[in-house]
């Protein structure tokens, strides 16, 4: 029973009471099980403690080698300039979202879907006039302008939580994640998982037209970092078009060409979307040459 009330008071030893767990120690078994679990957080309470009252900005790097460095340096500029914000710095660890793999699109069985007024929908039926394609191809929507459909990669769900725990309470939002194609579309990725996070739609700062930023350096140094981060830009749509359209093709090559090399030549050969369309370029020019029939002919001068 001794025993049992130290364990019911420790509940309290955030109050400032004693804690049994400074006399009594529990089997190891149960020191381990009763470990607080490790977050994503670094140390230093100067930049990055969720806990403290004092006002913090969220930086998203892509790669996590570069989060100690770019905390540092934040860090050393917080102490120095004495300003009234901190940084917590994380890591997406790359893309969060991809196309999916296997098609969910489902044959409609039931009556035709109704709209607002009760009157049945007289909307064209894409799942029906994609049927028209000769392939399926998962994730791209062949009967509306190739639109794409994403889904969050399911080994990155436990970093989205923690992405979106950590955005809940920032004032700001820094996507710094590489200055190319990939980096900006992960950045717009980014964007888009945390704006429709419930968590953080209340948070007071997300209706400001800066509380997403686009922040891009091509070295980390302290100069670099602090120049990126008084120039903050928004996400740039060209980059993202360019990137998204790169993995449509992608798509479209490999879903379409690669089944044909596995019947063809060998299983497990994939079809690129550079190399499809130079060879389709060649087979189409040799037939061309096949087909050409000489004739002879004169010139008169």
């Amino acid at each position: 029973q001794t025993a049992k009330a130290f364990r019911s008071a420790s509940l309290f030893s955030r109050t400032g009471a004693l804690q049994p767990s400074l006399l009594f120690s529990a089997p190891p078994s149960r020191r381990r099980n009763s470990r607080r679990p490790r977050t994503s957080l670094p140390a230093s309470p100067q930049t990055t403690s969720r806990e403290s009252s004092r006002p913090y900005r969220l930086v998203i790097v892509e790669s996590p080698s570069k989060v100690k460095i770019i905390e540092k340096i934040l860090q050393d500029h917080v102490q120095q300039h004495n300003l009234p914000c901190d940084y917590v710095v994380t890591s997406c660890k790359g893309h969060i979202r991809n196309l999916p793999t296997k098609s969910d699109r489902k044959k409609r069985s039931g009556p035709p879907k109704k709209n607002k007024d009760g009157d049945e929908s007289t909307l064209p039926n894409t799942e029906t006039q994609s049927t028209s394609f000769p392939y399926e191809i998962p994730g791209i929507n062949l009967a509306n302008n190739y639109k794409p459909t994403y889904e969050i990669i399911p080994e990155k769900q436990i970093i989205v939580e923690e992405l979106c725990q950590l955005a809940e309470h920032a004032t700001q939002v820094l996507l710094a994640t590489d200055p190319d194609r990939e980096g900006e579309a992960m950045a717009w990725h980014l964007q888009e998982v945390i704006s429709q996070s419930p968590a953080v739609r209340k948070n007071p700062h997300v209706d400001l037209d800066s509380f997403y930023r686009r922040v891009s350096f091509t070295e980390i140094t302290h100069s670099a970092v602090i120049e990126a981060l008084e120039q903050k830009l928004d996400v740039n749509p060209a980059l993202v078009s360019a990137q998204e359209t790169r993995r449509i093709l992608d798509r479209l090559a490999g879903f379409t060409v690669s089944p044909l090399l596995w019947k063809k030549i060998a299983p497990g050969l994939s079809a690129g979307r550079v190399q499809s369309v130079g060879m389709a370029l060649i087979v189409q020019r040799e037939r061309e040459r096949l087909l050409f029939e000489p004739t002879s002919y004169a010139s008169l001068e």
